[in-house]
């Protein structure tokens, strides 16, 4: 689903100006990490999580993103799956 939410689709849910500033990074256990250009555009943003929140559910069909967060960098957000086998 993650990689659905790029480029024009993602531009669709959020606008397309916010869409250029923004992109999903990562997501892990209700949570949708979303890389910011910039602070000032994360500070924006901000007071839009729940907004974002609820327009990506409505586009999966259900409610998969319990919380939004924020980054400035994308290494940050990169979630790496844990091995339960090791």
């Amino acid at each position: 689903v993650l990689g659905g939410l790029a480029g024009a689709l993602m531009d669709s849910i959020v606008g397309a100006s916010i869409g250029e500033q923004t992109a999903p990074a990562a997501f892990e256990k209700g949570i949708l990490h979303i890389w910011v250009r910039h602070s000032t555009w994360m500070r924006q943003l901000w007071f839009f999580q729940e907004s974002i929140k609820e327009k990506v559910n409505a586009h999966v069909g259900r409610a998969w993103v319990k919380q939004v967060r924020f980054t400035l960098s994308r290494r940050a957000a990169t979630i790496i799956p844990e091995n339960s086998q090791d």
